[in-house]
């Protein structure tokens, strides 16, 4: 096998490990390469565990800049992984689809049960539904953190039994009614 670059080390080259998996691994930064098809593969029948923790790692590659597809088909395209603790980026080359993962990520994407979305962090349409489900459970935590779980729960419920409601109105005003004190007009 011709020696490949690593994408983010000047100089390493990555490797195929003795374990005999396809990845190639950069055994300078503890990144990963995959083509797109033995990643999904991997994820589904978890071949691969958390492969960069099992590296020593003697520098931390930089997430804040794609690299060049070890392939030679160019630079690579950048996804924004969107998860609750400190998000990161993917990289993939658009012409051959490897993935790129440094040092951990592969870890984090399995650990937020990610690793069968794969193929979606380069999608738009599902970029923006992530993000909205993100944020609105943050924001139930934060109402929760206020107001109780148990309350944000029962609002939880009145919601459901309300959504399509043809009377939907006429209860959010009642509500917001007896939520300030006044009284229901006769």
């Amino acid at each position: 096998m011709t020696a490949l670059p690593c994408p983010k080390c000047e100089g390493a080259t990555l490797r195929e490990p003795s374990s005999g998996t396809q990845v190639l691994r950069c055994y300078e930064c503890g990144g990963m390469w995959l083509a797109a098809d033995e990643a999904k593969a991997l994820a589904l029948d978890g071949t691969i565990i958390d492969p960069a923790s099992m590296l020593p790692t003697k520098a931390k590659a930089s997430d804040a800049r794609t690299g060049f597809c070890p392939k030679g088909h160019g630079l690579m395209i950048r996804a924004r992984v969107e998860i609750e603790e400190d998000p990161f980026y993917l990289e993939q080359c658009p012409h051959c689809v490897g993935i790129w993962f440094d040092h951990g990520e592969w870890h984090r994407l399995a650990s937020s049960r990610l690793l069968e979305h794969l193929s979606d962090f380069w999608n738009p349409a599902w970029q923006r539904r992530r993000r909205a489900e993100l944020s609105e459970a943050r924001h139930k935590r934060k109402l929760a953190d206020a107001l109780g779980e148990a309350l944000v729960q029962s609002l939880d419920e009145v919601a459901e039994k309300i959504t399509g409601h043809p009377l939907r109105n006429e209860v959010l005003a009642y509500l917001s009614g007896k939520s300030e004190g006044r009284p229901r007009p006769k």
